[in-house]
């Protein structure tokens, strides 16, 4: 059943896959007790694409309006086959509700809101519970990484219209291929908050005019290990010169990285900075192909990665077709990821930039309802449960995406009076089960790396003071 996972794109929603779940009650019939109209019309708008989990290399031609709704079923199909995956190698993540658990008190909710956004061209679901992980979640990612970039767009067109200058900077570290992903992080992150702070720093942000920055994280794995590298919007004054703002912040950087232990890397390979726009990127598009500034800072979890590394979905995608390194590479990162935010402002900057707009954390944004929109129908609970345990999430989305009101609750209607039923113990899709790096998760909590963490477990005070001694000097 695992390696199933990694044909997801090749199986209708009638056949038995993790579209669908692996096992369903039914009277032995071809779609185990779903009615013929719902399985066409849940085969019909979910076409085969013959493509692996979530990887998609280079841009295409531009698509009819046909052609591009497929293509936003496609993905979400597969958003939700990695999703299953994700829930089964994070027990106790509270991914395991993300999208299947009403508000409320477990399964007994208010029922599921089913709404569809004209502006978007397609439907979504209100009333349940979200995750909010960008690192750990499919479906999450690519909402917050479509919200987080309409953000940082409309305050870059408002610095810019205020005579400001945007500059995209790209910051990474050498890594080895032993190194754990939470102390590679640790490491990165203390360059960069010794990169941030300081008399140069300081001095820097006066002589340029810079306001401060947003920033998101990206993460890949290839044969050199882990690589962890940054990609903000600086927002920088009218008169700030691309070259020598550059040149400034690649000796700035060096010098942040070799303080803070990490392995030095070439000053042109550890920063790179180039002018932004607020409707496009200029020459650094991202490797999918047609992204601006604002894409390439907040959809790191949903591109592909370069060469012969794999981004974190990629992994996951590689963990739903059997591969287990693949498996335990990925909870090691979602561990080491806990907490983070998939967009980090400059305190204070958003709300110079957009006063008329809170901060939100990634929870609070994915909460916000989608405006304009269309009410389309409700699902009761116990409808809610059978669609849920048979995984048709994305099919009845599918049918939402049109507007039409009638044919979702056609498709509802139908699959409370079938024969399906909610699985009671509905077995796991995978055979392997990574352990989680309890000792990154732990010591993020304390603001300490695994190996700090350790030592204070293990040796107590002592032990951690001879670790971060020559730190503190």
């Amino acid at each position: 059943m695992l390696q199933n996972l990694s044909r997801v794109d090749n199986e209708t929603p009638g056949t038995s896959g993790p579209l669908c779940g692996p096992h369903r009650a039914g009277n032995g019939h071809h779609g185990g007790g779903l009615p013929a109209s719902v399985h066409i019309v849940a085969a019909g708008v979910l076409p085969s694409v013959g493509a692996s989990l979530g990887r998609v290399r280079s841009s295409r031609p531009p698509m009819s309006t046909n052609q591009a709704a497929s293509a936003i079923t496609d993905s979400r199909r597969r958003r939700f086959a990695l999703q299953n995956v994700a829930r089964e190698l994070l027990p106790g993540h509270r991914i395991q509700n993300c999208l299947r658990t009403p508000h409320g008190r477990g399964d007994d909710g208010d029922g599921v809101g089913i709404w569809h956004s004209p502006s978007q061209g397609r439907a979504f679901y209100t009333g349940l519970q979200t995750c909010g992980a960008w690192y750990a979640c499919p479906v999450c990612a690519a909402k917050l990484a479509e919200r987080r970039a309409d953000e940082l767009r409309r305050a870059m067109r408002a610095h810019e219209s205020a005579g400001g200058q945007c500059f995209i900077m790209t910051q990474t570290t050498s890594h080895g291929v032993r190194d754990s992903f939470s102390d590679n992080l640790a490491d990165f992150q203390r360059a960069r908050r010794r990169f941030a702070a300081g008399r140069r720093a300081n001095n820097l942000r006066k002589a340029f005019g810079l306001m401060g920055t947003a920033t998101g994280i990206e993460v890949t794995h290839g044969a050199a290990g882990w690589h962890i590298h940054s990609h903000s919007i600086i927002f920088g004054g009218p008169d700030a010169d691309a070259e020598a703002l550059e040149s400034a912040m690649r000796e700035l950087w060096a010098a942040a990285v070799w303080k803070e232990k990490a392995r030095p890397v070439g000053a042109e390979i550890g920063l790179r900075l180039e002018k932004a726009k607020s409707n496009a990127a200029g020459t650094y598009l991202c490797k999918m192909g047609g992204w601006d500034s604002a894409s390439e800072v907040t959809k790191s979890a949903s591109k592909s990665a370069r060469r012969h590394g794999r981004s974190l979905f990629e992994l996951l995608a590689d963990a739903g077709g059997g591969d287990a390194r693949a498996a335990r590479l990925f909870t090691e990162a979602v561990a080491g990821l806990h907490g983070t935010s998939s967009l980090r402002w400059s305190p204070g900057l958003k709300k110079r930039l957009l006063p008329d707009e809170s901060e939100l954390s990634d929870s609070e944004m994915l909460a916000v309802a989608e405006k304009p929109a269309v009410f389309l129908a409700d699902c009761p609970p116990e409808t809610w449960r059978v669609i849920v345990q048979h995984e048709l999430r994305a099919a009845l989305l599918a049918v939402a995406d049109a507007g039409d009101a009638d044919a979702v609750k056609a498709f509802i209607s139908a699959i409370g009076e079938s024969t399906l039923k909610p699985v009671i113990s509905p077995k796991s899709v995978l055979t392997h089960r990574p352990k989680l790096d309890t000792d990154g998760l732990a010591g993020a909590r304390l603001g300490l790396s695994p190996r700090e963490f350790r030592a204070w477990r293990h040796g107590g005070a002592a032990s951690l003071m001879k670790i971060c001694r020559p730190v503190l000097r």
